[in-house]
């Protein structure tokens, strides 16, 4: 919990993980001071700035972020299912990973679309039948991928890389998942990633929410690539290029 690994041809590379500080994201929006509304508005321009750079050619993604009186939210990266209308998710319910060439933005809603939360010692954790977003980079270019979850294998979705190596799908975790701890495998190519997150019951996720910044939503499709959690648990990722 709190940190990350990233597995390049064999070797663990360095992996800088961008949360919220939790002693911020803990405290009730209502009561957030000055200071703390001003870092989480720093972390997710930060996020955003990294992503930019990841996303090569003009540095344009379709994830921005909008100030609220306490805090900020992002907008974009993840969509209501059904309406296909952009959710606001709160600066601190979201993760950056980066590492080894790969960038990965990670948010989701629970099923009755609050913001998935991530918990005290980092870790995503949202209800069954949740969605998971990502807005990811650094995979192979322009190759077919899909999304499991294990241990016994599930096929959670499709997608397919752009030529920049980015790729969009939103997961929904089965409604029967077990609740506890899981893992899932995102492939592309010759690239592969596997991530931790939990799931747990109804109650226990409506109790275990962090509490939101926002509360309007836009239109925007995410640039997503995958699924779950991180501030968090063991990220692999084994790189094979093609001469």
């Amino acid at each position: 919990p709190g940190q990350g690994r990233i597995i390049v041809d064999g070797r663990q590379i360095e992996v800088d993980v961008f949360v919220v500080d939790r002693s911020i994201s803990q405290t009730p929006p209502e009561q957030r001071t000055a200071e703390q509304i001003e870092t989480i508005r720093r972390v997710g321009e930060q996020m955003l700035e990294a992503a930019r750079q990841a996303a090569g050619g003009d540095g344009t993604i379709p994830v921005s972020i909008r100030y609220t009186d306490t805090g900020a939210v992002f907008l974009g990266l993840v969509i209501d299912p059904v309406t296909g209308a952009s959710i606001e998710i709160p600066v601190e319910d979201v993760a950056l990973l980066i590492g080894g060439g790969l960038v990965i933005m990670v948010g989701g809603i629970s099923a009755d679309g609050d913001p998935a939360g991530i918990e005290f010692d980092g870790v995503l954790q949202l209800g069954q039948g949740g969605w998971i977003a990502v807005l990811g980079f650094g995979l192979e270019p322009d190759a077919s991928g899909e999304v499991i979850v294990m241990s016994t294998p599930r096929l959670l979705g499709r997608f397919r890389t752009d030529v920049t190596g980015g790729a969009a799908v939103q997961a929904r975790i089965p409604s029967d998942l077990e609740v506890g701890e899981h893992t899932a495998v995102v492939s592309a190519g010759g690239d592969s990633a596997s991530i931790g997150f939990r799931v747990v019951d109804g109650a226990s996720a409506m109790a275990g929410s962090l509490p939101s910044t926002g509360s309007d939503s836009e239109g925007a499709l995410p640039w997503v690539v995958l699924l779950l959690s991180l501030g968090g648990l063991a990220v692999l990722v084994d790189r094979r290029r093609l001469v």
